[in-house]
């Protein structure tokens, strides 16, 4: 009976101490941490300044170069020197190219190639959008577009080569006196 005895008591002892399934308490886990890894470095394109704008102040005296003390081109481009013509740009007189984004005291060399200096100088802003590099702006065409624009709105460019940035359906262009 002993022997019956010993194995009654290892068979109690060796279920007491098997868990039972569902009656054990279940340790929590821990939530899972993820690691997080900075995002891969991406190159930084710098963006475009916003829009077109331009401003030069009056220069009494100014014959052989003017200085335009802001010019923002959002994709680059040119800044034209224009002979004012009532109000409206005349024949060019100078021409820089403009970086991308915000060119500060442009200087640019004006040249009068016998034209008689206005009192009044326009400056504008203009893209450039065919070879780069190379100003083309055709001003018959731009002024044909002009004259077929709705009063108040921007004309129609899409056959305009390097035109001018146009902002609020306003060219991006500002008058400065010379005399």
């Amino acid at each position: 009976m002993s022997s019956r005895l010993l194995l009654i008591a290892i068979a109690v002892m060796l279920a007491l101490s098997v868990p039972v399934v569902g009656c054990q308490p279940q340790a929590e886990e821990p939530p899972a941490t993820q690691e997080t890894s900075p995002p891969p470095e991406t190159e930084t394109v710098p963006e475009p300044a916003g829009e077109a704008t331009i401003s030069a102040t009056d220069q009494p005296g100014a014959t052989a170069s003017v200085t335009v003390d802001r010019a923002v081109a959002p994709e680059g481009g040119w800044l034209v020197v224009h002979l004012n013509n009532d109000g409206k740009p005349g024949p060019r007189i100078g021409l820089v190219q403009l970086k991308p984004g915000e060119n500060t005291a442009v200087q640019v060399p004006l040249e009068m190639d016998g034209k008689e200096l206005t009192d009044e100088l326009i400056t504008a802003v203009h893209m450039d959008t065919g070879q780069q590099g190379e100003f083309e702006f055709d001003p018959e065409k731009f002024e044909a577009a002009m004259e077929a624009a709705p009063e108040g709105q921007e004309p129609d460019m899409k056959k305009i080569i390097d035109p001018p940035y146009f902002v609020g359906g306003m060219e991006a262009a500002t008058m400065f006196s010379v005399k």
